[in-house]
């Protein structure tokens, strides 16, 4: 009887539904493979090129104990290694999909140098600390994507009822658009973290979109000039020239702005321009411009004070990431208390209805 009220199309939306999130957990399954393929290798290549060791019998002993899929990885960067390729492009040729473009850039500025090893095991770092402050966020949304799939099973039962009203005299029921727009969006944000996020065009769209917002746009900035501050900082710390090492590291920043910034602050410290122009020119923050202009007495100062910086901004965008969660979960769980609040007179006349049908059927 139940299955005579629905209606042929649902079954083809449910199926369609079904195999889309199979494809989404499995995308994601692969993306957690290749993140934790990515760091778990950087490490190794940190602790090699620290104690000086030769990169493509590494590379080969530690293919012949993975796994197929990082077994084929390992494989061809050892074999591209031992073509004579640098280790970005090994890396690049290897793995591509395991490694972001800002990781790429910042081993290659780093590469040849004696900073080598420790931008390896800062990356590594980063990136261990980056995907746990993902998975907050991910906990975080959960509680908004199950009053989401709360809300739309309430939609979606009501509407299931109403094909029987002719059965059961219930009047039609209609989700409501705001509510319809508030759950698919928490839904989506939530199957994004969970399964959907990568290095891809898509994933640099929707960074550089996050990063155009009033307020949290202004601390999101600060993770592509941490970036491009730690591979100058490597690349001033080996010996390089300012105009130089700005150049080079606007790569590492993965941020159009953020380039084309340090840029112009290059050409402008090629031309012979004074450090607080050419700070000033780059785009970095006040905070940041004043403590790298008490930082200039040398060389190994001004390294040191990129990296301490670096290390602020990371700090500072974590931060507020986290009030902004603690901010926001609250507020949209009131929120789908208030929406489904303003449907409770469909949901209370329906419950009277079933009452009302139940005591005529008692014997009594």
């Amino acid at each position: 009887m139940i299955a005579s009220f629905v209606q042929p199309w649902s079954w083809l939306a449910v199926a369609i539904a079904a195999v889309f999130l199979l494809r989404m957990m499995a995308h994601g399954l692969r993306l957690r493979r290749q993140v934790e393929f990515a760091q778990q290798l950087l490490e190794l290549l940190h602790l090699a090129v620290q104690r000086e060791q030769s990169l493509e019998p590494l590379m080969q002993r530690a293919a012949s104990e993975a796994r197929p899929l990082e077994q084929r990885w390992l494989s061809r960067i050892a074999s591209k290694l031992g073509e004579g390729s640098s280790l970005r492009d090994a890396l690049h040729a290897g793995a591509k999909r395991c490694f972001p473009a800002h990781t790429l850039a910042a081993i290659a500025a780093a590469e040849g140098t004696a900073q080598l090893a420790a931008v390896l095991g800062d990356l590594a770092r980063r990136q261990d600390r980056a995907r746990a402050l993902r998975y907050q966020v991910l906990l975080a949304a959960s509680y908004p994507a199950l009053l989401s799939l709360l809300l739309v099973g309430l939609g979606s039962f009501w509407s299931f009822a109403t094909w029987g009203r002719e059965f059961t005299g219930i009047q039609r029921f209609e989700l409501g658009l705001v509510a319809s727009i508030a759950a698919v969006t928490c839904c989506g944000f939530w199957l994004l973290l969970a399964f959907g996020w990568g290095h891809g065009p898509w994933t640099r769209l929707l960074a550089g979109t996050a990063r155009r917002l009033p307020w949290l746009g202004m601390r999101l900035r600060l993770l592509p000039a941490a970036r491009a501050m730690r591979a100058c900082s490597a690349l001033i710390a080996s010996g390089a020239s300012l105009p130089m090492a700005l150049r080079q590291a606007a790569h590492a920043a993965a941020d159009s702005r953020c380039k084309a910034n340090f840029a112009d602050a290059a050409e402008l410290a090629e031309r012979g321009g004074l450090p607080e122009q050419v700070w000033q020119r780059s785009g970095l923050p006040a905070f940041v411009v004043a403590r790298l202009l008490r930082m200039q007495s040398s060389r190994e100062q001004l390294a040191s004070g990129l990296r301490e910086v670096a290390d602020l901004c990371d700090r500072r965008c974590a931060d507020s990431l986290q009030r902004t969660v603690s901010v926001l979960q609250p507020a949209v769980v009131l929120g789908f208390g208030v929406l489904v609040a303003l449907q409770f007179s469909s949901l209370f006349s329906w419950l009277d209805h079933c009452r009302s049908i139940a005591m005529e059927q008692m014997p009594w």
